[in-house]
């Protein structure tokens, strides 16, 4: 605006200045004039119409320069704007972009690189403009290239017909301020403007699109080095099921050649897969589910080949989520199930051996204890007949003697020797039980009190380190220095076992006698118990074999399972066993038991002492004179009582009476103790059942009550055994009500059927 206004006061001035010198020019005389004719301006009209009008011609071609002036002051200003935005564009776009630019003029001569180049060249913008390409490529960048001599013949040849577009690819070295990288040259001929004639060269980093195709490439060899080198067959197939895809894996396992399955469906190479479930994978997979398909049994017709294949399917997918086929792999299992198969067939085969094993370990652990049992045979039947002599002479005594049962006090007291040395005999008699009792697996929990446990082991063997050596004229002792040491986890017979089995070792160890010594301590965390005797002792590579089983230096006399048995019991029990030994000096067997303590559980209800409230009592014996003693102590207990002689009689009577309690032998003919106790569970779940047997404890294969007994009680039954039996038997007492109720249900008891479950 304030150009305009200036271009205007210009033309006003010039049109008032024009106008005066048109007035100077016609009135004025320097003759004769006056400053007043001047102003007045006395001129004719049409004179002073031809002035104005000059003057307004004046005053408008002034203002059309002004005009003109002023439209080339704004062109002027559009076009250095314009050539602003087109150096902007070049310095801010071009300048900036990620692709490298070079301008050659006709001359090839460099007229502008942009910073992309300078940085993939290494080369700065003063030190290339205005240089000829050519001799730049000679001396400077050729050398930046892998190959330098195919990229100078590719840009020279460009040079040399530039008329048309070239592309190549090409990798520049790092090193001058430069990386390594991949570009992509292209370049084209200017055809016009300022440069025509010239060229324009690109250099995009192809680096990432390099690598990335290097690694799908290896990621494709890889892949096909995978599945053509895998030991699982591998398959591709269409949305059809025509295989596109097999490994030399696949042609194993089908015996096809790849050639005869590519182009094929699986249903045309192997009918049988719609028949184990393999067709049904496919078609799941084609709808976008894996699936997998185990231990598929076939037989391959065109080849005859048969096994056992697992496969596993899996949907393929294009990059736009769309499935376009399947991948299934496949793994031939032929071998291990023909192994699993063996493996069973080895298993079932070793469970033999093991079964054989076990028969044989337990027939020489139980021919080691007879042999022990031998040993001590007459020591026992030299006890037993010191038993019997009292018995037989005091009853005697009072049978040949009539008047004598007068003498109220010498009855009573040939009553008590007599029943003293019954009770010895029943001692002797458990103690070889306790002997000779298979090992039970709840023994391993047992709290053992290890010096209480030699004892008893000194008592068992007691006839024939004794009564038996002096027999034999020579004098074996036994002495002990056992000190006070805990309770440990064991199992008491084996350890019994082991004690026995030292003794008798020692025995057989001192032809001339001599001493037994047992000691017992604590030392660390172990219990130690050592047992030495003052015998020949043992060399010292007797010493080292001693253990093994079979050795024995006793010839036909021994088993040489003894000592192995007990190293084997001392190992069960994670302890360790120790031999000192010299000839002439003696033996020290040493035993390190760990300090496990076993926890004990004690019933806390009191025994009832005394006879119990009347009762009435089934009781089912057939050996006459046991029922007859036992029926006096129940009668004589104030109970009532109902006898049978064996199980058949017994369960009728059972079903025809009332009873709070059932005592029944085990043995009896007919109808045993477990089968009449099984019966009368199943007629009354609630009734205690009291079995009674000469096996003491022993009372089935698996050293367990029969399941349906409530308490087993060994004989020779005393009354104080029997009345505890009883008061622990009806802690809960349960009674049936009489008559015909129980009569149908004791038709209900198949005694076959019981028999075959006992015996099961």
């Amino acid at each position: 605006m304030k150009t305009k206004r200036r271009v205007i006061a210009l033309a006003f001035i010039l049109g008032l200045l024009a106008w005066v010198v048109y007035v100077v020019g016609n009135y004025f005389s320097f003759d004769d004039w006056s400053f007043g004719e001047l102003l007045i301006l006395d001129v004719a009209p049409y004179q002073l119409y031809l002035g104005f009008f000059a003057i307004g011609l004046l005053l408008i071609f002034g203002l059309i320069i002004c005009i003109a002036l002023i439209e080339r002051d704004q062109v002027q200003k559009a076009l250095e704007e314009r050539d602003d935005q087109y150096r902007s564009l070049t310095n801010d776009v071009l300048d900036t972009a990620a692709v490298g630019i070079l301008v050659l003029d006709s001359d090839f001569r460099v007229v502008w690189v942009n910073e992309a180049l300078e940085r993939y060249f290494g080369l700065r913008r003063d030190e290339v403009v205005g240089k000829d390409k050519r001799q730049l490529i000679r001396e400077r960048i050729k050398d930046i290239f892998e190959d330098p001599q195919l990229f100078a013949d590719k840009v020279f040849c460009t040079y040399q017909h530039n008329t048309y577009i070239e592309n190549f690819e090409c990798h520049v070295l790092s090193g001058d301020g430069r990386e390594e990288r991949w570009l992509e040259h292209w370049s084209q001929p200017i055809r016009s403007g300022l440069y025509a004639g010239g060229r324009i060269e690109h250099y995009t980093d192809i680096t990432e699109h390099k690598r990335a195709k290097e690694a799908l490439h290896e990621s494709h060899e890889l892949f096909t080095s995978l599945v053509m080198s895998s030991q699982a067959g591998i398959m591709a197939y269409d949305l059809q099921g025509n295989i596109t895809l097999c490994n030399p894996a696949l042609e194993r396992i089908s015996g096809f050649p790849a050639k005869e399955v590519l182009g094929r469906t699986c249903l045309e190479l192997f009918p049988f897969i719609d028949e184990v479930g393999e067709g049904d994978a496919i078609r799941q997979a084609l709808k976008g589910e894996p699936a997998t398909v185990s231990e598929i049994p076939f037989i391959i017709a065109q080849t005859g080949r048969s096994g056992y294949f697992d496969s596993s399917h899996f949907p393929v997918f294009d990059t736009q989520g769309r499935i376009v086929g399947g991948m299934g792999v496949i793994h031939d299992i032929t071998e291990r199930k023909q192994a699993e198969e063996a493996l069973k067939e080895a298993n079932i085969q070793l469970e033999q051996a093991l079964s054989e094993l076990e028969q044989v370990q337990a027939q020489i652990v139980s021919q080691e204890r007879l042999h022990a049992l031998g040993q001590m045979a007459s020591g026992i039947a030299h006890d037993f007949n010191n038993i019997l002599t009292p018995i037989m002479a005091f009853s005697e005594a009072l049978l040949v003697r009539p008047e004598s049962l007068n003498d109220r006090e010498k009855v009573t007291e040939h009553l008590k020797k007599i029943y003293n040395a019954a009770k010895d005999a029943a001692e002797v008699v458990r103690r070889l039980h306790e002997f000779y009792r298979p090992r039970d697996e709840k023994d391993q929990v047992q709290a053992v009190d290890l010096n209480e446990l030699i004892e008893e082991s000194i008592a068992i063997t007691q006839p024939m380190w004794q009564e038996q050596a002096l027999a034999s004229g020579i004098s074996i002792s036994v002495d002990r220095d056992l000190k006070a040491v805990p309770l440990v986890a064991a199992s008491e017979s084996e350890l019994r076992h082991v004690f026995i089995n030292l003794i008798l070792n020692a025995v057989d160890a001192m032809p001339d006698g001599g001493t037994i010594t047992f000691r017992s301590r604590v030392h660390d965390d172990t219990v130690v118990v050592e047992v030495s005797d003052t015998g020949v002792g043992m060399a010292p590579e007797v010493a080292q074999r001693c253990l093994e089983p079979f050795f024995s230096t006793k010839q036909k006399k021994g088993t040489g399972m003894g000592l192995a048995l007990v190293y084997g019991s001392i190992q069960r029990h994670g302890g360790t066993l120790d031999i000192e030994s010299e000839p002439g000096k003696g033996t020290i067997i040493r035993i390190h038991l760990p300090l496990r303590m076993a926890q004990t559980t004690t019933d806390s209800k009191p025994v009832r002492e005394g006879p119990l409230s009347s009762l009435r009592v089934l009781l089912v014996e057939n050996e006459p004179l046991v029922l007859e003693a036992l029926a006096e102590h129940l009668t004589d207990d104030g109970h009532s009582i109902e006898m049978a002689t064996n199980g058949l009689e017994g369960l009728d009577k059972f079903c025809m009476e009332s009873f709070d309690v059932v005592l029944v032998d085990r043995a009896m003919p007919e109808m045993s103790g477990d089968q009449l106790a099984l019966a009368v569970k199943e007629i009354a779940p609630d009734i205690p059942i009291i079995m009674m047997t000469g096996f003491g404890g022993l009372t089935t294969t698996n050293n367990e009550k029969p399941r349906a007994v409530d308490l087993v009680l060994g004989k020779p039954v005393t009354l104080t055994v029997l009345r505890e039996g009883l008061a622990k038997a009806v802690q809960s007492k349960y009674r049936w009500g009489r008559g015909k109720e129980k009569t149908a249900a004791r038709d209900r008891v198949d005694l076959r059927q019981l028999s075959k479950t006992e015996a099961s």
